[in-house]
Order: structure tokens, then C-alpha cells, then sequence
């Protein structure tokens, strides 16, 4: 649990790509928040999608949003540890309220709450925007900090069924955090100051919470006239034109309160592109992370994920991925139970996706497979349901999943 607690649409733009969001007259929700309803202007124009946008006046507007993932999952293991070889279940591992909305041309919010598996409910983000100018826009709240693109989009937009152990492992996910926001032209910028990595909520760990923690991220868009949002959703739908995003981050976090850092630092640094085109998407991205204990080994880890995918069929999509969370071979001071964490961890994958709904993540069937062909007990991989990888001490593993995903 501790490797997770470290590292750490909008009906989807349709991916005829133009634009970002549109909301209320002048005022941009944020865009790596986006809710399955949300609709975008296209260079080539679709069938008009479900917008449930109120607006009671000018610059005061309420979008509700939702997501329901139900999962049937089969694994497969070769040891065998007292538990049986094949184990299968079905879950439904996530539900997602959203609601954002403006009540003034400078000033937005948006509140989502969470219900996974467990059947807790929390909230997975409550956060304000303050517009300060038309670039410059200023966060407050708990929000999502983007150390890593692994788990940038929303669990409709992604490809895959669920992130991958690279997106898992990198991610900044929620935090209680400030900071500010611009974009220029083909720029975007964004830094956070927060109380650290999936410190207000984690689908994956328990809170961690540290002395100091910065986050920020820089990325360009070229080729593409559309805007940044075309990027919010992994896949890109027949009909999109060419565009290539170029971006990187850094995360420096001091301390953390529960001890196992208590005066040593971490910092993380990642690194990515996106190429996308017509019924085509290419996704690489690096990290490299360094973990300085104030007692013990200064370890220094990469990581590595390529992911694309293609469409065969207006309606049906092909992906396939490879993941790596490599480590440097020295003896782990932290974590401290991961048997040293010594070894490497890697996972292919690939899968098919059927979309119910034309050119939107709305309503979508998907199928997966994947392989890992080592133990991970001694590497930087979590055993977790939502990802199908189980603890695995001595062989490989496989396994196969089908999910129903509706979104508005």
C-alpha cells in the first residue's frame, strides 16, 4: 500500500476534436474534469448529443454528469498459495456523480463523489475556479494533480478498461491543493501547491499526507488547430485530424506525516506524447523517480508506458499497451514492504472496444486481456481488483475482463 500512497466528458470532446469545452458565455469549466454531456465543436459535425445544461440566467449554469462501470473479471494464476488458480467476479467498480457549473463569468466549481467497489461514498473532487484573466485561471480545493498523463483522463475517456500499474504508480491523483492554471495559444502550464500525492482521495491507497509538495506540468499542442480538450479522451474517432502533444511534469514532495518518510524527500519527473489522427492514437511516456530516505538507500526507479490503438469499424476500436516499472536493483529503504523491491515489473496488454453511441464515450462495451509474466511481490506493481493483478510471489498471471460503460 505504501508504493501507491507515494506516487503518487464532457460527452467526450467528439473526437472530431475542435475545440474545449463550451459552457456558460465566457467561462471554461475545467477541462481534465470534463462530464460525459458536455458537447464540442467539430470540424465535422455529428448528430447533437444529450446536454443536460441549466441555465437559469446569463452567466449561472448547472451541468449534472454521471458514470457507471459494471465488470465481470476472470484471473488466472500458475502458483498456487492456498488460493485457487482461476478466480472470477463480477463488480461494479465504480459510480461517479458529478455536478460543475459558473455562477458568474469568473467564477466555476465542480464537486464528483465517488462510490467504488467497497460501496463507499467520498468525494473525489470538490474544487472552485477563479478567472483572473482570459489565460490565467486560479484552483482551489481538492483537486487532480497532473504529476503524470497515466490517469489524466476520465475513466470513460480511457482506452483500456482501467489505468495500467505505470498509471497507478505515477499518478498524482487528488489532493487538497492550490494553484493557478494558463494557457497560451499552444501552451498549457499549471503548477499546485498541495498537502501531497492522493492525499484528499485514492481509489487505490489510504491518505498520506506531507511537510511541503509542488506539482507542475507543461505541454504543447502542434498540428491541430483544436484546442487542449482534444487530448481529455485516449481515443480519437475517424474524421479527427492530426495532432501532436508534447508535455512533462514534476512532483517534489518533503516528508510524510505517517512516518515512513518523516525527513527525506521524493521527487518524480515524467515526461510524454500524444499522437493522434484520423481513427488512430499513439500514447509514450517515461518516468523517472527518485526516493531519498533519511535513513537507508537513495534509490533511483524509471518507468515506461506505450499504449495505442486504431479503429477498424467506425464503432470498434483495437488497442494494445506495454507497461514497465522498472527498478534500480539497490535494496528499498522506502517502501518497506515490498521485499526489497529489487525487481522489475512488466504487463502487456490489449483489447477491444464497441461504442453503442457514435463518435462519445456515452455508452460503450469493452473487452481486455492482459499478461504479466512475473511475480510481482519485490516490484513497484499493486495487487488490485480494479487493475486485475493479484499478488504473485513466484509465476505469471493472466487475465480477462468485459465491462458496460455508461456515461452522461
Amino acid at each position: 500500500m505504501a508504493v501507491l500512497q507515494l506516487l503518487l466528458a464532457q460527452l467526450p470532446a467528439q473526437r472530431t476534436r475542435a475545440q474545449e469545452p463550451t459552457p456558460a458565455p465566457e467561462l471554461r469549466p475545467p477541462s481534465e474534469e470534463p462530464t460525459a454531456s458536455t458537447v464540442t465543436a467539430a470540424k465535422h459535425t455529428d448528430p447533437p448529443v444529450i446536454d443536460l445544461t441549466w441555465r437559469p440566467a446569463k452567466s449561472v449554469w448547472l451541468r449534472p454528469g454521471g458514470l457507471l462501470q459494471a465488470r465481470y473479471t476472470f484471473n488466472h494464476r500458475n502458483e498456487l498459495s492456498g488460493e485457487p488458480a482461476n478466480t472470477s467476479r463480477f463488480s461494479v467498480p465504480r459510480v461517479r456523480f458529478i455536478l460543475d457549473g459558473g455562477l458568474t463569468d469568473y467564477l466555476s466549481f465542480l464537486v464528483r463523489v465517488g462510490v467504488l467497489a467497497d460501496g463507499n461514498a467520498r468525494f473525489e473532487r470538490a474544487y472552485a475556479d477563479v478567472r483572473v484573466t482570459e489565460q490565467v485561471t486560479l484552483r482551489v480545493g481538492i483537486v487532480f494533480l497532473n504529476a503524470s498523463i497515466g490517469e489524466a483522463a476520465s475513466p470513460q475517456d480511457a482506452q483500456a478498461i482501467d489505468y495500467s500499474q505505470f498509471a497507478l504508480q505515477t499518478s498524482g491523483g487528488s489532493a487538497a491543493a492550490a494553484g493557478a492554471r494558463a494557457t497560451f495559444d499552444r501552451v498549457r502550464v499549471q503548477a499546485f501547491f498541495s498537502n501531497g500525492l492522493r492525499t484528499a482521495f485514492s481509489e487505490f491507497a489510504e491518505p498520506i499526507a506531507a511537510r511541503l509538495a509542488v506539482t507542475g506540468r507543461v505541454e504543447a499542442r502542434l498540428f491541430t488547430r483544436d484546442g487542449f480538450g482534444r487530448f481529455d479522451t485516449e481515443s480519437s474517432f475517424r474524421g479527427s485530424d492530426l495532432a501532436l502533444r508534447i508535455g512533462t511534469a514534476a512532483h517534489y514532495q518533503q516528508g510524510r506525516v505517517d512516518g515512513t518518510l518523516p525527513h527525506g524527500d521524493l521527487e518524480q519527473y515524467t515526461a510524454d506524447v500524444t499522437l493522434e489522427g484520423s481513427g488512430f492514437n499513439v500514447i509514450a511516456s517515461a518516468r523517472w523517480l527518485r526516493i531519498r530516505p533519511d535513513q537507508g538507500n537513495t534509490t533511483h526507479d524509471p518507468g515506461l508506458w506505450l499504449q495505442a490503438g486504431a479503429f477498424v469499424h467506425e464503432r470498434i476500436e483495437l488497442w494494445a499497451r506495454y507497461d514497465a516499472l522498472y527498478s534500480d536493483g539497490q535494496l528499498h529503504s522506502v517502501p518497506d514492504d515490498r521485499n526489497g523491491l529489487r525487481d522489475n515489473y512488466q504487463g502487456v496488454g490489449g483489447g477491444i472496444n464497441g461504442y453503442l453511441v457514435r463518435r462519445t464515450n456515452m455508452a460503450k462495451l469493452q473487452a481486455d486481456f492482459t499478461y504479466v509474466p512475473d511475480p510481482i511481490s519485490t516490484t513497484w506493481a499493486e495487487a488490485s481488483d480494479n487493475a486485475a493483478i493479484l499478488q504473485t510471489e513466484r509465476q505469471s498471471q493472466w487475465a480477462l475482463r468485459a465491462q458496460l460503460v455508461l456515461a452522461i
